[in-house]
């Protein structure tokens, strides 16, 4: 919600997001099975994630913005 009102993401952008929670739900799901190529799985989407987060992190966006 927040993303939406200062950015306008792009499809593109969403789809990322989806497929790293996706790899990491993968990886979760995975590690019941065999657990140690599970976690690097997992961690491959926490990497996603982090990266996702980084990028288009909100603070560094409206820090110069008016108002609230």
């Amino acid at each position: 919600m927040e993303l939406s009102r200062l950015l306008q993401p792009s499809t593109a952008i969403k789809l990322f997001f989806h497929f790293a929670v996706g790899i990491f739900l993968i990886g979760i799901i995975f590690s019941t099975i065999i657990f140690s190529t599970g976690m690097y799985i997992s961690r491959i989407g926490m990497i996603l994630i982090a990266y996702w987060l980084l990028s288009y992190d909100l603070a560094k966006k409206s820090i110069n913005n008016q108002g609230l």
